[in-house]
C-alpha cells in the first residue's frame, strides 16, 4: 500500500511538470476578512512565445468580496499582482510592457508582458496583502523576427584585404529586433535576402560579380561571396528591407591581379598613327591583369618594327621606355625613315603580344615645327551657335620658312570642355597659281580614317586616343569632295559651325606635332539668335 502511493506521488509530480496546468493558490493572511483563492495558467495553455509575442497568464478567482466597481478588496487593498521572472522583478531585460489586468469581469482576469530575451523563464507571481505566492510556471522565448539594423555584418576571418579576382567572405549574423541570435539550419539563409553593394572611397560604384550565399556556418551565422573585381579602396554596404546592418559600411581594399599580356593595350600618344620624320613616336601602354584593372611596377616588353614594303625588321633609334603613372608605361623611339610601318609590342618569353596588335603608323616628310607655325582668324576665339567661323594656319619650320604637307597630314580636333562635344572642322589647303591665292576644294575632318574599318566595312572617324587596329590615315569615298589629299600645302583654312553654345578647347596636329607649343585654344560659343514665327 505504501509503495502504491508512493508511486503514485511520483507519476503526478512527473506529469505536474511536463504538463502545464491552472495553479490554485490558496491566500493566507493575518486579516480577519476571508481571501479569496487564486489559479494561474497560461492562455489557451501556450507557454512558447517568439520574442515580441504578448504572453498572457489567466487568473482565475474562488471566493472573495468585490466592491461596486467590481474590484477585489481586502481590507480596504486592491489586489496587486507582481511577476518575478528569473529573479527580475516587473519590467526587465527578460520581459517588458508588463500590465496587471484586474479590473472589470474577473472572468477576464489577466497579467500580459512581452518577452524580449530568448531562453526558458520561470514567473513568480506574489501579493503580499492577499497571500499569494506562485512560482508554478514557466515559459519559453524563441528568436523574433529578423531586424536588418540590428545584424551584425563582418569580414569572415578578419581579412579584408583582397587580390582582384578573388572571393571575398562576409559574414552577417541574423538577430531580431531585441538582438537574440538567430541560428537555423532548416531555413534558407538567401530567404533574408540581404543586399551588397561597394562604393569606392571617390564615390563610384564597383561592380559586385557572382554574389552567393553560402549557407550557414555551423556558428549561426550567415555566409556571403562575391567576386571582388575593380581596385581600389572601397565600403561594403550590406542592407535588408532597406535597413542598413549593424556595423555597415565594412572598408575593404582590392590590389590588382598579375599582370596578363594578352590585356594591355597601347594607346597613341598624340590620337594618331601619323608622325612627322626626325620626331618621336610615343605610346602609352596600359599595364592590366585579366580583370582590366592597372598593374602597377615596370614590366619589360619586347618590341619589333617591320617596314610594310620590304618585310624587313628594322631597327629603332633611341628606344625607351618609362613608367609614367603606375600601372602606365610610355613607350618611344625615334623616327628617321619615311614610310609605312608595322609596330608589335610583345613577350618574347611568353609568346604574348599585347591586344590589338600589330599597330600601323605612317612616317611623313615633313618640318613642322609646333611654335613657329602660325594660327590666327576670328574663329580662334570666339562664335556663335549655328554660324559658320573661321580661322588660317600657317606651318613653318625651324627657320620660319613654309613647311608644306600633304593635306591629310593636318588634323583639328574643337572639343567643348564641360562634355567632349565635339564640332566637326573643314579644311581647305590654300595654294598659289600664277601668284593668286586660290581654295582647293574643302574636305572634311570625317575623311581621314584614324581607326580603320569597323566590321560592317565602313570607317569610324574621330581623335579618340585609342589605338585599336589602327591603320594608317585613308580617305573615305562618302565623305571626301574629290580632293586630293595627298597635295602638299603649307597654308590651310578652316571653318565650322558650332551647334551648341559654350567653352570649347582647339587643338590643331601637323601629324603628331601638336601647334601652339602644345597647348589647346581656348574659344567661346554664344548662343545664336532664336526666331520664331507666327
Amino acid at each position: 500500500m505504501i509503495s502504491q502511493t508512493l508511486l503514485y506521488i511520483i507519476l503526478t509530480t512527473i506529469v505536474s511538470t511536463i504538463i502545464p496546468t491552472p495553479t490554485l493558490v490558496l491566500a493566507y493572511s493575518d486579516t480577519t476578512q476571508p481571501l479569496p483563492a487564486f489559479a494561474f495558467s497560461w492562455l489557451s495553455d501556450n507557454n512558447t512565445f517568439a520574442a515580441g509575442d504578448i504572453a498572457t497568464i489567466k487568473i482565475k478567482v474562488l471566493g472573495g468580496s468585490f466592491d461596486s466597481k467590481k474590484k477585489l478588496v481586502v481590507d480596504g487593498h486592491q489586489l496587486n499582482l507582481t511577476i518575478v521572472v528569473n529573479e527580475k522583478t516587473g519590467n526587465s531585460s527578460i520581459v517588458s510592457a508588463v500590465l496587471n489586468d484586474v479590473d472589470g469581469d474577473s472572468n477576464d482576469w489577466g497579467i500580459s508582458f512581452v518577452p524580449i530575451l530568448m531562453g526558458v523563464f520561470n514567473v513568480y507571481v506574489y501579493d503580499d496583502r492577499f497571500g499569494v505566492y506562485d512560482s508554478s510556471l514557466h515559459f519559453q522565448v524563441l528568436p523574433g523576427r529578423l531586424y536588418p539594423s540590428v545584424c551584425v555584418a563582418s569580414w569572415r576571418g578578419l581579412v579584408n584585404e583582397f587580390v582582384a579576382g578573388a572571393r571575398a567572405s562576409i559574414l552577417v549574423l541574423p538577430k531580431d529586433a531585441f538582438g537574440n541570435n538567430i541560428s537555423s539550419t532548416s531555413e534558407e539563409p538567401s530567404l533574408y535576402k540581404f543586399m551588397v553593394s561597394a562604393i569606392q572611397e571617390n564615390g563610384s560604384a564597383m561592380d559586385v560579380l557572382n554574389l552567393t550565399y553560402t549557407g550557414w556556418t555551423g556558428f549561426g551565422y550567415v555566409g556571403i561571396e562575391f567576386v571582388a573585381s575593380t581596385i581600389g579602396n572601397f565600403l561594403l554596404h550590406i542592407e535588408g528591407g532597406n535597413q542598413t546592418l549593424n556595423s555597415s559600411p565594412l572598408p575593404f581594399k582590392v590590389k590588382p591581379g598579375q599582370l596578363d599580356v594578352t590585356k594591355c593595350l597601347g594607346t597613341w600618344s598624340q590620337g594618331t598613327n601619323a608622325f612627322q620624320i626626325f620626331s618621336k613616336l610615343e605610346i602609352f601602354i596600359d599595364q592590366k591583369d585579366r580583370l582590366g584593372n592597372l598593374v602597377p611596377g615596370f614590366y619589360a616588353f619586347d618590341t619589333r618594327v617591320v617596314e610594310k614594303w620590304t618585310n624587313l625588321s628594322i631597327p629603332v633609334a633611341n628606344l625607351y621606355f618609362k613608367e609614367v603613372v603606375p600601372g602606365i608605361q610610355l613607350l618611344s623611339f625615334s623616327v628617321l625613315e619615311p614610310g609605312k610601318f608595322v609596330l608589335t609590342i610583345f613577350d618574347m618569353e611568353q609568346n604574348q603580344s599585347i591586344s590589338n596588335m600589330p599597330y600601323d603608323y605612317t612616317v611623313f616628310v615633313g618640318y613642322c615645327d609646333g611654335l613657329n607655325s602660325v594660327v590666327n582668324g576670328s574663329g580662334l576665339s570666339g562664335s556663335i551657335a549655328g554660324r559658320m567661323s573661321k580661322f588660317s594656319v600657317y606651318l613653318q619650320d625651324l627657320y620660319h620658312n613654309p613647311s608644306p604637307v600633304e593635306a591629310e597630314q593636318l588634323r583639328v580636333q574643337i572639343l567643348r570642355t564641360i562634355d567632349s562635344y565635339s564640332v566637326w572642322p573643314i579644311i581647305s589647303p590654300i595654294q598659289i597659281d600664277d601668284g593668286k591665292i586660290v581654295n582647293a576644294t574643302a574636305y572634311s575632318l570625317l575623311s581621314v580614317t584614324l581607326f580603320g574599318p569597323d566590321p560592317t566595312g565602313d570607317h569610324i572617324y574621330g581623335t579618340s586616343l585609342s589605338m585599336g587596329s589602327s591603320l594608317a590615315p585613308s580617305v573615305d569615298s562618302r565623305n571626301s569632295s574629290g580632293t586630293n589629299l595627298k597635295v602638299q600645302a603649307s597654308d590651310y583654312d578652316v571653318t565650322y559651325t558650332p551647334e551648341r553654345s559654350g567653352i570649347y578647347e582647339i587643338q590643331i596636329f601637323c601629324g603628331n606635332i601638336l601647334l601652339n607649343g602644345g597647348h589647346p585654344y581656348t574659344m567661346e560659343v554664344k548662343p545664336g539668335i532664336s526666331i520664331y514665327h507666327i
